[in-house]
């Protein structure tokens, strides 16, 4: 049941991406409840596979969502990170969604801002 979720919230966050032409740090690919990061092929839903996987799948999927924040001028702090819906509607509900915020603050790393998940 997961899986479902996650792959309409995959499926809106490729949506976004594509219509403000944001490249999104980690592949994803929409196939309905069995949603992955394409990239490194993790899956974002739980059949099979440990729950290991499906942890780290669903972490590269917040940074993809905070990513999609950061390029519309919303800093997440770290423990802000797990709640991808809420940060989805930040994103959506922010003043400067779909003006390419993302150039004021490109002189940053955005590994500065979020710490790399090993």
């Amino acid at each position: 049941m997961v899986g479902i979720g996650f792959g309409y919230l995959v499926q809106l966050i490729l949506y976004l991406s594509e219509k403000l032409e944001i490249v999104l740090p980690y592949k994803m690919k929409f196939c309905g409840s069995h949603s992955t990061i394409h990239s490194l092929n993790f899956p974002l839903y739980y059949e099979d596979h440990s729950l290991k996987e499906l942890g780290f799948g669903v972490k590269l999927f917040n940074l993809n969502i905070s990513y999609l924040c950061f390029t519309q001028g919303i800093l997440l702090k770290e423990e802000e990170l797990s709640q991808n819906i809420f940060n989805v509607y930040r994103c959506l509900d922010s003043s400067s969604f779909g003006r390419f915020f993302f150039f004021f603050f490109s002189f940053i790393p955005f590994q500065l801002i979020f710490k790399q998940i090993n």
